[in-house]
């Protein structure tokens, strides 16, 4: 029993383990803001009413009824529909800010699942992962810095406050998911390898989702199917990244690989790769923020010292812009 007690042992400790709270805040605003992108579109569109009240009111279609927390609040007039929405607006506000702790949270989760569940046609993955992340946010509390309550609890903006380490090892697994299965769902001969590789140029060439006139993608056709390779390879073995966090978990135990892994950091290649196919959707095609909310999950690969210093070196580099764009003037005689 002793191997077994030693690997229920490890996992305790695994899921126990505390950290610094500041990678977990900065995951929480960029979740919200990518909320507020996601409902600030639809309503500079004017497009609140027509997607999700009913049509007997308005909308283009019949509409599920409006429910939260099992109440049912019956069909999707204007009036409702419009409360809910400014109540979860205000809310991805104190996402942002970090002001009501996880009642705001709560409530910013319900109202955003109410509106985008009323209508089938409205939902996309994004809005899947935008709710996945506000369950761990309310249920791993993400405000203890750079955030309103810890400026009111402690009269700075930022504090040591510590977080369960597992939100984070919960946001990386959600990534694989949907990396892991988005790869599957790819296996055909448009993206794998031995196959004719023209699923990104297909994609390129269908104009729904074009937020402009791609007619040269014809003249690159073999980067095109570079990229449909990189993207199924990427997606399909992204589980690998799991196995790599563990070998860095575990630094201090003998093995060749985890020396290699620790030495060579394949996380950065992750972020490089992912970062590009992301940044290449959201440039090229109107999907609306799936590629920002994706890109905000990669904060969960890292550990809070990591993304602190990611952002020091940010500021230290844009200070120095800023001194060497700023001009001299001259001494007064």
């Amino acid at each position: 029993m002793k191997p077994v007690a030693r690997a229920w042992g490890a996992w305790v400790k695994l899921w126990s383990t505390r950290e610094q709270a500041f990678g977990w805040a900065v995951f929480r605003i960029g979740i919200g803001l990518c909320l507020l992108y996601s409902m600030l579109s639809i309503l500079s569109a004017g497009l609140v009413d027509f997607l999700w009240v009913d049509v007997e009111y308005g909308g283009y279609r019949v509409t599920d009824p409006l429910e939260i927390l099992l109440i049912d609040l019956g069909p999707a007039r204007p009036t409702i529909v419009n409360g809910i929405f400014a109540v979860t607006l205000a809310g991805a506000i104190c996402v942002v800010l970090g002001a009501g702790g996880r009642v705001a949270t709560f409530v910013t989760l319900q109202g955003y699942l109410c509106l985008t569940r009323i209508n089938f046609e409205t939902v996309g993955s994004d809005d899947a992962l935008l709710t996945n992340a506000l369950w761990l946010l309310f249920l791993c509390d993400a405000t203890g810095t750079l955030s309103v309550r810890c400026r009111r609890r402690t009269g700075r903006w930022t504090s040591e406050a510590q977080v369960g380490a597992w939100g984070r090892y919960l946001g990386v697994f959600q990534l694989v998911i949907v990396y892991t299965f988005a790869g599957l769902n790819k296996t055909n001969t448009q993206w794998v390898p031995w196959g004719k590789l023209d699923g990104l140029y297909r994609v390129w060439m269908d104009p729904v989702w074009l937020r402009f006139d791609m007619n040269w993608v014809p003249y690159v056709y073999p980067l095109t199917q570079v990229g449909s390779a990189v993207t199924w390879i990427f997606e399909t073995f992204s589980w690998v990244i799991l196995w790599v966090l563990y070998l860095r978990h575990t630094r201090d135990r003998p093995g060749v690989m985890r020396a290699v892994f620790n030495r060579w950091d394949l996380r950065k290649v992750f972020l490089v790769v992912g970062a590009s196919l992301h940044l290449g959707i959201f440039a090229t095609m109107d999907v609306g923020p799936f590629s920002l909310v994706s890109l905000t999950f990669y904060v969960c690969l890292f550990q809070p010292n990591e993304v602190a210093s990611a952002f020091g070196r940010i500021g230290r580099l844009v200070s120095r812009r800023r001194l060497a764009t700023t001009p001299i003037e001259a001494p007064t005689q």
